[in-house]
């Protein structure tokens, strides 16, 4: 098949087999944009394929809207296509997204994501499932939120039948280490409130999001996957929690001296 005119965006923190099977599941995308944020690739093995071009950050990222806005608007192609480092986009599916190429109706289009975890294609839960938009098309689209962020299109959405797969937590103890880096991120970036309103939702929103994901969202359909899944996502609620009332609190203490 002929590679089709996509930018393919990667930005990546790992130079493992994570992150060179998402390559080798975008070679089908006429370019490839690796963004190395401390990874540190071998830039002249990667640019033997000849699609691919390479950028390092050498600062640890902090707003990831902005890096991805960035990304896009220097990519080659008007239709560009973002997948994670420990993400993989499943090649089968590939002419689902022919329609993108000759409809200039689309201003960006939604599939969905599915964890593996352990092994196993979560199918229920926070990580089963996950509708996500990847494509979108420069000048149509707009990440926003430092952290977790999102596209913001103007235009028609397509809907994908396209479920990219998720290969984040290889086990338990990384999970937990990655769920406290992200929820210290959330909460640097988060907007300054009470510490009354911040002692309020440590009580609440913690076991509204585990009772949330296990029961409403059907995580403890995924078995034991499942139960550990929403436990891990709970305890990343109680930790943003956690990082911002120490901020607050910190903040509080130096206006008062």
């Amino acid at each position: 098949m002929k590679n089709l005119p996509i930018t393919a965006i990667i930005i990546t923190h790992r130079a493992g087999q994570l992150f060179q099977q998402a390559l080798q599941s975008v070679n089908w995308a006429d370019e490839i944009m690796v963004i190395d944020n401390r990874a540190f690739l071998d830039p002249n093995q990667l640019t033997k394929n000849e699609n691919v071009t390479y950028k390092a950050i050498s600062n640890p990222i902090t707003d990831f809207a902005a890096v991805r806005n960035q990304a896009m608007a220097e990519a080659k192609h008007n239709w560009v296509f973002f997948l994670d480092s420990d993400e993989k986009f499943p090649v089968d599916q590939l002419p689902q997204i022919a329609e993108l190429m000759v409809n200039n109706n689309f201003s960006g289009a939604l599939c969905f994501r599915s964890d593996v975890f352990y092994g196993k294609k979560l199918n229920y839960g926070e990580a089963g499932h996950q509708p996500i938009i990847r494509f979108v098309k420069k000048g149509k689209a707009k990440f926003v939120g430092e952290v977790h962020e999102i596209a913001q299109v103007k235009g028609e959405i397509k809907h994908l039948h396209l479920e990219i797969l998720h290969f984040a937590h290889p086990n338990i103890s990384e999970f937990v280490n990655d769920v406290t880096h992200y929820a210290q991120l959330v909460a640097n970036n988060s907007p300054s409130t009470s510490l009354g309103r911040i002692l309020l939702e440590l009580i609440f929103f913690p076991p509204g999001k585990l009772l949330f994901g296990l029961l409403i969202q059907g995580g403890i359909a995924d078995g034991w996957r499942g139960l550990i899944y929403a436990g891990c996502m709970a305890l990343h609620s109680l930790l943003v929690r956690i990082f911002r009332y120490e901020n607050m609190a910190n903040q509080v203490e130096s206006s008062s001296v």
